[in-house]
């Protein structure tokens, strides 16, 4: 069971209400990890726009959570984003061959940057505003970090497909920043064939 405060409810109902209204009839995984802190924002940022983090690592399934924050500001919700790319940081080897931490910290920001090209291209199409923050740490908390340092009011991210099993064993990004959030998170599942009834 979830508590919220009123003004968590309040905000969950105006994101869920434009999520279904955009995506009736269609399968949608809506998870949401909501504290008190989250209601603290919730009531600062009442008359500007919902601030959305999106998690992008230049994978088709980030690229499917920045189409869905796309669509929902198309269906309506006064939104602004915030790309985020998070660059593992260097391993020991690299540190070593490389001789110059300020190569490996250029080469990992120009990683990030071509990580989200893509997106960016997206939200220009649809002509959507957003910023960009490239960072380099654990994927998890910092992009948690981001989302506090940005005051984003949700969090938008794909999941991999991956196994119960295979999840309780290595974690995932998206499973770490559901449990850690502070503020709601929707995580983007891929849409998976329908099975054949025959079969």
């Amino acid at each position: 069971m979830v508590w919220f405060s009123h003004a968590g409810f309040v905000a969950m109902q105006r994101i869920t209400q434009a999520i279904c209204r955009r995506f009736a009839g269609k399968k949608i995984l809506l998870i949401a990890a909501v504290t008190s802190a989250y209601s603290d924002v919730s009531s600062r940022r009442k008359e500007r726009s919902m601030k959305i983090l999106l998690a992008v690592d230049g994978s088709d399934m980030s690229l499917d959570a920045v189409r869905f924050a796309i669509r929902m500001a198309l269906a309506g919700l006064h939104c602004e984003m915030v790309l985020a790319n998070v660059q593992e940081a260097a391993n020991l080897y690299e540190l070593i061959v490389a001789h110059n931490p300020e190569v490996l910290e250029r080469v990992s920001a120009e990683a990030g940057l071509h990580a989200l090209q893509a997106a960016q291209a997206l939200l220009d199409a649809a002509e959507v505003d957003y910023e960009c923050e490239v960072a380099q740490g654990d994927p998890a908390h910092t992009l948690i970090d981001i989302a506090e340092r940005f005051a984003c009011d949700l969090i938008v991210m794909g999941a991999r497909g991956q196994s119960a099993l295979r999840r309780a064993m290595m974690g995932s990004v998206s499973n770490e920043v559901l449990h850690a959030s502070a503020v709601p998170v929707v995580i983007v599942k891929p849409d998976l064939p329908p099975e054949d009834p025959a079969a």
